[in-house]
């Protein structure tokens, strides 16, 4: 009985040494990569904004952003229908891709959707006019 405690306790000790357990600041595993950054990568998102208006031209609060990633469904998983602020507009950041966006008010329908291109680094501006 006793070998099986020192063989659990020596395993126990392997396991926490090789998590990190009892090395000091900085020593140990870590989650943050330490090598440099991949310029193919870095700064890769882009940026969609949508604004909803009346048929008169003026901003709709509340209306419904329906975004969608034509590459990815998962990518977008946490911002589906997110609403348009006092202004009209609703702005999300979004990774590089092809992206199919709709809008919806109230009970009417979602409107025609709109696919874009978003580039890294780059602004895309979409206008949805809804009708009265």
């Amino acid at each position: 009985m006793r070998t099986g405690s020192i063989l659990l306790a020596a395993a126990m000790l392997a396991v926490l040494s090789a998590c990190g357990a009892g090395t000091g600041p900085g020593e140990g595993p870590s989650a943050v990569s330490d090598g440099d950054p991949d310029p193919a990568t870095a700064g890769a998102s882009g940026a969609i904004v949508v604004t909803v208006v009346d048929a008169d031209g003026d901003p709709v609060e509340g209306a419904q952003v329906l975004p969608e990633s034509l590459e990815d469904p998962d990518l977008l998983s946490g911002q589906m229908s997110r609403p348009t602020g006092a202004d009209g507009r609703y702005e999300m950041e979004a990774a590089p891709g092809r992206y199919r966006v709709a809008v919806s008010f109230g009970a009417s329908p979602a409107s025609d959707p709109q696919e874009v291109d978003v580039a890294a680094d780059a602004t895309v501006e979409i206008m949805f006019e809804l009708d009265a």
